[in-house]
C-alpha cells in the first residue's frame, strides 16, 4: 500500500520480480496477518464505530455481519495453511483502533 499510494507504483512485480509478500520475507520480515484479512478487520471496525453512532442502521448492520462471516472462512483458511497461528481468532471487542 505504501508503495502505491506514496511512490505511484501500482505493482512491486514490475520492478522487483517479486510480489510483496515474497519481498517482504526475502528481507527478514515478518507479516502476522495476510493483507486481505488485515484489511476486511479494519473495514469491520470502521462499520462497528459508525453503528455506534449510528444503531438502527440496518445496511450496515447487515453489512457488518457478513463481514466478520468472511473474516471467520479466511481465517480457518489461513489455520489450515499455516499463515496465521492456530490461537488467532477474531473477536471485535479485543481489536482497538490502535492494532488496525
Amino acid at each position: 500500500m505504501k508503495f502505491r499510494d506514496e511512490y505511484a507504483i501500482v505493482d512491486v512485480r514490475n520492478i522487483s520480480n517479486y510480489n510483496l509478500v515474497s519481498l517482504a520475507k526475502k528481507r527478514g520480515l515478518r507479516i502476522e496477518i495476510p493483507e486481505d484479512l488485515f484489511f476486511l478487520v479494519r473495514r469491520a471496525v470502521v462499520i462497528k464505530k459508525h453503528l455506534k453512532r449510528f444503531p438502527k442502521d440496518l445496511s450496515n448492520k447487515y453489512r457488518l455481519t457478513q463481514i466478520e462471516s468472511h473474516i471467520n472462512r479466511l481465517s480457518r483458511y489461513y489455520k489450515r495453511k499455516n499463515k496465521i497461528p492456530d490461537n488467532w481468532s477474531y473477536k471485535l471487542s479485543k481489536i482497538s483502533d490502535t492494532n488496525v
